[in-house]
């Protein structure tokens, strides 16, 4: 069975992501949302937006998932959104509710523990001996859902 996947993020880990699954036979994606307007964040969304154009994926650059994404998201029917790394908002529980099996993040830390921006810094910080990320569903809440 191939997904009809959706990504969105931005930064280094979205694009290492998106690298790695990009000729994956089990997700077909077909579109991209990558988050613009971060300065600090230029470097990879060209990467993002370059890959994606190399294989014929759609996508679009905003800072902000409004009513239009709405409506496109609606109109693909994608199985699967897959958040390969960054999103610096909440996501609505509309947008949640659209892809057949949910929206599925990749957080930078071991949730529950370290929800939020900069995990990977209080890992550090608090002298974790291993540094680890996660998959888990999203829900209307922060960095929340099952894991």
């Amino acid at each position: 069975m191939t997904l009809k996947t959706v990504v969105i993020g931005i930064g280094e880990r979205s694009f290492n992501s998106l690298k790695a699954i990009i000729n994956l036979e089990e997700i077909n994606i077909v579109y991209g949302i990558y988050d613009a307007g971060h300065v600090d964040e230029e470097l990879y969304l060209a990467k993002l937006n370059s890959i994606s154009s190399e294989h014929n994926i759609p996508y679009i650059n905003i800072s902000k998932l409004d009513a239009n994404i709405e409506r496109i998201l609606a109109s693909l029917k994608p199985d699967l959104i897959l958040g390969l790394g960054l999103w610096r908002s909440l996501i609505s529980d509309k947008i949640l509710n659209i892809p057949k099996y949910g929206y599925l993040g990749l957080h930078g830390t071991p949730l529950p523990h370290y929800r939020g921006f900069a995990g990977i810094y209080w890992q550090i910080i608090n002298g974790e001996k291993n540094i680890s990320t996660c998959f888990y569903q999203l829900d209307s809440g922060i960095d929340s859902g099952k894991i």
